[in-house]
């Protein structure tokens, strides 16, 4: 067992779709099945909603209605299943198209771009820990062995506050956008 879980809870996809090219990682909170069960779903309805649009769409726009969607169902799944209840996801995106990339996030799960061989952009992580360091109450080492690192502020699913942040940036030829959790 690796990380204090006895499976594996991401969960991660592509597409084409009328906007660009998305890829999206999903990590499931909460343990148990219902973290597999919620980063799959939330995977799969986000992808679903950007292939469902048709290009006039704004992409930051279509990137909310994709996680509105994607939170939608999981709350469908945990009515329908109540040993499902309590499940969430974390949810980071990049939607790249000829103009931009948009890059959408809730949760631990990271966004880095690298440019001219250095990190040029980092989403910050939503998290109890995120937010001391942010107010400079903790050091990012101090929050890397925090027991408190697991405490998501920003999520799908079991969480208070399911707004996405969304940045929609420039990006050049060569840069790399690299997604994990």
């Amino acid at each position: 067992m690796q990380g204090g879980r006895t499976e594996n809870q991401d969960d991660w996809g592509f597409a084409d779709t009328p906007l660009g090219f998305v890829l999206v990682v999903c990590d499931g909170m909460g343990g148990g099945p219902g973290g597999k069960t919620a980063s799959y779903l939330a995977k799969n309805e986000f992808v679903a909603a950007l292939q469902g649009c048709n290009s006039q769409t704004s992409p930051v726009d279509a990137a909310q209605m994709a996680v509105s969607r994607a939170n939608d169902a999981l709350y469908r799944k945990m009515d329908e299943t109540p040993s499902l209840r309590g499940m969430g996801s974390t949810l980071v995106a990049v939607l790249i198209s000829p103009k931009s990339a948009v890059v959408v996030h809730l949760g631990d799960s990271r966004c880095y771009r690298i440019s001219n061989k250095r990190i040029a952009f980092r989403t910050g992580d939503h998290s109890l820990v995120g937010e001391l360091v942010r107010n400079k109450a903790l050091t990012e080492e101090q929050a890397r062995t925090s027991p408190q690192s697991n405490v998501i502020m920003r999520g799908l699913g079991n969480t208070s506050n399911h707004v996405p942040e969304i940045e929609e940036i420039p990006y050049r030829k060569g840069d790399r956008f690299f997604l994990c959790t």
